[in-house]
């Protein structure tokens, strides 16, 4: 066994503890170039090393309260579903396994794309904030009289319309949150990427809630989106259980060393230094299969 091989399953766990997903954007390409898997494989395995490793994360991620579980529940019935869509397609006889590497290198750089560029939940605020005070002077600007028409109606009710827009609100978030658990159950299943790149902004701009509980819960989304993939290669494709037991036994190592410190480092740099690292890793497997 190599150094590269107790390495780089370690560097897995840790980037599932520290950023809530990246794991399986790894462990496909280090099963395929250094453990010799062959690539159809190694998808199906990487999603049974990740159900196992985020479930430890998300456990770790508990005990710390930065899980979510109500958040949860809106991704993870339609991640399931995709998951497990997107791994019966992939074992279809025309989806050969240089597609998959390829629809994989595109999904990672498109991911290391929006790790790089995204902008923070701060500057988000600050955007909303002010297209709501320009909002707000083109309505005054366009209803002077807006006063006089609220006291012609003395009978109606001012929470009316309040209770509308939330309902709408509610319908909409419940309608995006579904989107995009599809979306990434299917990417999840077709060509491996537990998605938690899409997961964690959306529970941080969508759902409201902190970077830090964003990512505890990214982790139990993964788990079962992962499970679920796994479940649709079960039976489909050979895997090495040996393989997969000391993969999964070296990246637990990390997912508890990267949960540990994952109160302890600067999120927005992190996600930054690991997408530029995910974009040279899409760039080479988008070489070598070209090649």
């Amino acid at each position: 066994m190599s150094l590269f091989q107790i390495i780089l399953p370690v560097i897995v766990g840790i980037s599932l503890g520290l950023i809530g997903g990246g794991g399986t954007a790894l462990a496909v390409p280090v099963l395929v170039y250094f453990f010799d898997q062959d690539p159809k494989s190694a998808i199906g395995m990487s999603l049974g090393i990740v159900c196992i490793v985020s479930l430890a994360g998300s456990i770790s991620h508990w005990r710390q309260h930065n899980v979510r579980l109500e958040s949860a529940a809106f991704f993870t019935p339609f991640t399931m579903l995709g998951a497990f869509i997107g791994a019966k397609v992939a074992t279809l006889p025309f989806i050969t396994s240089s597609v998959q590497l390829f629809l994989f290198s595109i999904t990672i750089l498109s991911a290391s794309l929006v790790m790089i560029f995204k902008k923070s939940k701060e500057e988000i605020l600050a955007l909303n904030s002010s297209l709501d005070e320009t909002d707000a002077v083109q309505d005054s600007h366009s209803h002077p009289n807006s006063n006089t028409h609220t006291h012609s109606h003395p009978n109606s009710n001012p929470n009316s319309n309040s209770d509308q827009q939330n309902i709408s609100i509610s319908v909409q978030m419940l309608f995006t949150f579904a989107t995009l658990g599809l979306f990434v159950g299917i990417l999840t299943g077709l060509v491996g990427v537990g998605g938690g790149f899409l997961i964690v902004p959306t529970l941080v701009y969508l759902g409201k809630i902190p970077i830090r509980q964003a990512i505890g819960t990214s982790l139990v989304v993964i788990f079962f989106n992962s499970f679920s993939g796994f479940l649709g290669y079960l039976g489909k494709v050979e895997m090495d259980w040996f393989v997969i037991i000391l993969f999964t036994l070296l990246s637990l190592v990390g997912v508890v060393i990267g949960s540990h410190f994952s109160n302890r480092m600067p999120k927005k740099f992190l996600q930054k230094i690991f997408g530029i690292f995910l974009f040279g890793v899409g760039l080479w497997i988008l070489w070598k299969e070209l090649a």
